[in-house]
């Protein structure tokens, strides 16, 4: 390795990354576990990840309250099931 190469570090790319062509594989890949170790540090703010948002578990609903959501009489949807894909796994009840 070089002394220019040697004394390269991250923010002289930031300021010219057409250095980077001439480094070494070896240089480069020490300046890229520090950004990526970088990237980790700054996207974790030194915290751990959020967990991700629980969604609603899946309930069943009485034919009443389905009519209710889905804004349309009970009579349409009892004449109806059966008519689309879906309604092999609607079930009714109530």
């Amino acid at each position: 390795m070089t002394d220019t190469a040697r004394a390269l570090a991250l923010d002289d790319l930031v300021r010219d990354p057409g250095q980077a062509a001439s480094l070494p594989a070896e240089h480069r890949a020490v300046l890229l576990a520090q950004a990526c170790a970088l990237i980790v540090t700054l996207a974790s703010n030194g915290s751990p990840p959020p967990a991700p948002p629980s969604a609603a578990p899946e309930r069943a609903v009485l034919i009443a309250e389905a009519a209710t959501l889905l804004g349309m009489s009970k009579d349409f949807l009892y004449r109806d099931t059966g008519k689309s894909s879906g309604a092999s796994r609607m079930r009714m009840a109530g």
